[in-house]
């Protein structure tokens, strides 16, 4: 099975950052703290300079309580356990 790690989807930099603002993460370190990860990796992804893989993705929405499909676009074209999903 393929590992969700290297999955192919874009990161929706624009939904992240609306989503972080609207309750008041406007900073790289709020989103840093909230999120758990390091600042370094906020502000690239922020600023849209990096794509994080799926696990990272999927952290970033459980810290803000919205779904992954809120926050990435081409994971209905993912195989979930072999089958289309």
């Amino acid at each position: 099975m393929p590992s969700t790690d290297s999955a192919e989807f874009d990161f929706n930099v624009i939904a992240f950052r609306s989503t972080a603002d609207a309750v008041g993460d406007t900073s790289t370190s709020r989103i840093a703290v909230r999120t758990g990860l390091n600042r370094g990796l906020v502000a690239r992804l922020r600023n849209g300079s990096r794509q994080p893989n799926l696990r990272t993705a999927a952290r970033i929405a459980a810290a803000y309580k919205v779904s992954l499909d809120d926050l990435v676009v081409g994971l209905d074209d993912l195989a979930v356990g072999g089958q289309a999903a």
